[in-house]
């Protein structure tokens, strides 16, 4: 404890103009460190003092506790410290990423480094322990390595697999996540879409984006620009040209001569039959 106590007041003397900590005020604070963490170990040789933390759960994520480690030989350097995943659940397209905030050990400290650097400037141990805590605790989106939503990997919209972020890709219409396998390219534009977001020409089969394709007007079907012919399909045209053959069988019978029953007798007029 003296030895760490003579790195926190030299350093302390070096950057402060404030009476450095007193030994009474060092032992104090590492009485309050067992009381907030289950788990405080300090290594002369190595010149380490380091904390535990409680499991942390991040909106339904575990990431499990975290060592925070301060090395008191190098409290004038910037970061003195890092932070260690005891047993890491780290996100699925970086391993190196164990907590949002936490990449390769060391500590995304946000909004928090001014009042950490000042804890350590100090020699307050508990305040500087207590706001790496706090920063674990937090989960802040907009800092994040990676966001929680994605910890597990990128769900595709379209088939519901989990893939790496950097293997997956968007629509480029509705911004939905989507797997290699899923993707389409619009054959007209080149946008990448969803199955929500593209649908197939009725004449070529090709995929395109549901604004690259135009409505037939006469069979209301979805064509490309190539299948359309003054705004109706190919089979339309040839429908329209075509003569209507269920109109010839009426037109012949109605050219035809009437034959009446007088008609079919008339050769028998006047003539009487005779009995044999």
């Amino acid at each position: 404890m003296n030895a760490l106590r003579a790195t926190v007041r030299d350093h302390h003397r070096s950057n402060i103009d404030e009476a450095p900590p007193s030994l009474r005020f060092v032992m104090d604070d590492l009485t309050a460190l067992e009381t907030e963490f289950n788990e405080v170990e300090v290594d002369l040789r190595k010149k380490q003092l380091s904390v535990t933390t409680d499991s942390i759960e991040l909106e339904g994520v575990s990431l499990g506790q975290f060592v925070i480690r301060l090395n008191w030989s190098h409290l004038g350097e910037n970061r003195p410290y890092e932070v260690e995943a005891v047993e890491p659940n780290p996100a699925a397209g970086d391993s190196s990423v164990t907590h949002p905030h936490v990449h390769g050990n060391a500590l995304c400290e946000g909004d928090g480094k001014f009042a950490i650097r000042s804890a350590l400037e100090a020699g307050r141990l508990l305040d500087f322990f207590l706001l790496v805590r706090q920063i674990l605790e937090t989960y802040n989106p907009s800092s994040a390595y990676v966001r929680i939503k994605d910890w597990e990997g990128v769900s595709c919209v379209d088939c519901g697999c989990t893939t790496d972020r950097d293997e997956s890709s968007s629509c480029e219409r509705c911004e939905s996540d989507l797997c290699s396998d899923c993707v389409s390219n619009c054959s007209d534009c080149g946008r990448s879409s969803c199955s929500e977001c593209r649908s197939v020409c009725h004449g070529c089969d090709a995929d395109y984006c549901r604004r690259c394709l135009n409505d037939c007007d006469a069979c209301g079907d979805a064509f490309c620009g190539e299948c359309l012919t003054d705004g109706q399909c190919d089979n339309c045209r040839e429908t329209l040209e075509e003569p209507d053959e269920t109109l010839e069988p009426e037109v012949a019978k109605a050219a035809a001569p009437v034959t009446t029953d007088a008609e079919v007798h008339a050769d028998g007029v006047g003539e009487v039959g005779l009995p044999a």
